[in-house]
């Protein structure tokens, strides 16, 4: 939001985005990726790619798990309950086009989270006059 905006205007070098570039990846593998972000990046001792802020290292999955309990956290502030399950079902006009109805085909996007905070998985389903398939 706007407030991480200013926050990456403000203090570069401490503003964690793009995480999933390092994630299971080493040190040797993102030499380009280093240049495209403002924050430190270094190498962990099993030569995987961290990153490096104040006096401690983080490896990628770690940040993103905090940055999905953020996001989760602030969820559940504005629903005002908890959030226990993550996902979505989207249909509509950005999914499906007049031409999809006109041909009688509907696509459906399913998102979830599964198991572990880094995945995120999409099946597109599209019924096509009485017809699934996935």
């Amino acid at each position: 939001g706007q407030v991480a905006k200013r926050q990456a205007v403000t203090n570069p070098e401490n503003t964690i985005f793009s995480i999933k570039r390092f994630m299971g990846r080493k040190m040797d593998e993102v030499g380009e990726e280093i240049k495209l972000v403002p924050y430190r990046v270094i190498r962990a001792s099993n030569g995987d790619a961290q990153v490096k802020m104040g006096d401690r290292d983080y490896a990628p999955p770690e940040i993103s798990a905090m940055i999905l309990q953020k996001l989760r956290s602030a969820a559940e502030e504005y629903m005002g309950e908890k959030v226990e399950k993550a996902y979505f079902v989207k249909c509509d006009k950005e999914t499906t086009t007049q031409d999809d109805i006109d041909q009688g085909v509907v696509n459906i996007l399913v998102g979830f989270a599964p198991l572990k905070p880094a995945e995120f998985v999409i099946i597109k389903i599209q019924q096509i006059a009485g017809q699934i398939q996935a």
